[in-house]
């Protein structure tokens, strides 16, 4: 589908999202329909209308060493 912008989500609302394992090198595959919730802040509401699992979508595997010292503790 390509990349997904609020531009791009006003105009033509068909999204997918695709979710990787990459530890396992399965995927999960997400279609349905986004929508922008306009406000103070932007949010991106997405209504799930089909799912795909793959199983060993890809032979690669990576494994996590350490978390980046720039990212946010929470």
């Amino acid at each position: 589908m390509g990349i997904v912008t609020l531009g791009n989500i006003a105009l033509n609302p068909n999204s997918s999202l695709l979710f990787i394992d990459f530890e396992r090198g399965n995927t999960l595959q997400l279609t349905g329909k986004a929508s922008i919730i306009w406000g103070k802040e932007r949010f991106v509401e997405f209504q799930i209308e089909g799912v795909k699992e793959t199983i060993n979508a890809t032979n690669l595997r990576w494994k996590l060493a350490e978390y980046s010292p720039f990212n946010p503790v929470l």
